[in-house]
């Protein structure tokens, strides 16, 4: 009886040894925005975005707009859970296992962040964005693409501290669409992107002034589009065409993180290298000290 009862329970830790596994995978699967797969980003040193609102100036960054979108991305998830008749346990459960450690930062979301950041320092002075004076057109049909434009300008309530909203525009095959869409119909929305919704137009209101950028074909992997649409749209994909596609949202998502706009965006150039100044100086000392030698050599001779 004793022998029964100790096989029993090896069996019994070994079950829930596997199950903690499984659910720690789970839990590890959405690490980054809300792709499963994906691994975290990488350390990196982007701008803030300042925003300044009824006085109060505000500096935006890809966390905190994460943290938006994840916010966000949540309470839908949670609703459409509710109406299948999901328990409450259930909910958080299935919550915790899809976006455990999710940081929101994905490249939808990025695009147009580095977007309005390059814009901000040609619109206007320096750099500082006035909220009311922001429009934001974005053709990239992506949840963090939309929260992110929200966020910043300002036109969704669930935004905090905003008292002069700007303004917002979402653009889906040339025609304008709701920016309180949900998360579903959004996605849909995406299933023929190409590189040519990767678009943006960032606009100073009261000046009436406009930057138009365009992301360049050079940072999207080939194939990506076209394993896409098989990872987010059939059932089952294959788990090669899945990997694959992993590794190629982390490179956009890397690349929108790690890159110079000029080799983000088709419309801007490439700076001209700079011009070493110390080198320079040090050159230009050195020619000073032998001319004073040789009229010291020079005048000795007299």
């Amino acid at each position: 009886m004793n022998t029964a009862i100790h096989y029993n329970c090896k069996i019994v830790a070994i079950l829930a040894l596997l199950f903690t596994v499984v659910g720690l995978s789970g839990l590890t699967l959405s690490v980054s925005a809300h792709n499963p797969g994906a691994k975290p980003a990488p350390e990196f040193e982007l701008e803030a975005i300042q925003i300044r609102d009824g006085g109060k100036l505000t500096e935006l960054t890809p966390k905190v707009l994460g943290k938006y979108h994840n916010e966000m991305s949540m309470e839908s998830t949670r609703e459409r859970f509710v109406s299948q008749g999901m328990t409450k346990s259930e909910i958080e459960k299935t919550i915790d296992a899809q976006y455990g450690g999710a940081t929101g930062i994905g490249p939808c979301g990025l695009g147009v962040y580095r977007a309005v950041l390059y814009a901000s320092d040609i619109l206007w002075d320096g750099g500082i964005i006035n909220r009311s004076e922001l429009c934001v057109e974005n053709n990239w049909n992506g949840g963090g693409s939309r929260d992110y434009s929200l966020y910043m300008t300002g036109t969704s309530d669930d935004v905090p501290g905003v008292t002069e909203p700007g303004e917002f525009t979402f653009v889906s095959n040339n025609a304008i669409i709701p920016i309180d869409i949900d998360y579903p119909q959004i996605k849909k929305l995406s299933k023929d992107m190409g590189i040519g919704s990767m678009s943006y137009i960032i606009s100073n209101l009261s000046t009436g002034k406009s930057v138009e950028l365009s992301l360049s074909a050079d940072i999207i992997p080939l194939n990506y589009f076209e394993n896409r649409r098989v990872v987010k749209f059939t059932q089952n994909p294959d788990k090669q065409i899945v990997d694959e596609f992993n590794l190629q949202w982390e490179q956009i998502r890397d690349n929108l993180l790690l890159l110079n706009d000029y080799e983000l965006f088709n419309e801007v150039d490439e700076p001209p290298p700079e011009v070493p100044v110390i080198p320079i100086i040090v050159l230009g000392g050195l020619l000073l000290i032998i001319l004073i030698m040789w009229l010291v050599s020079k005048y000795r001779r007299f």
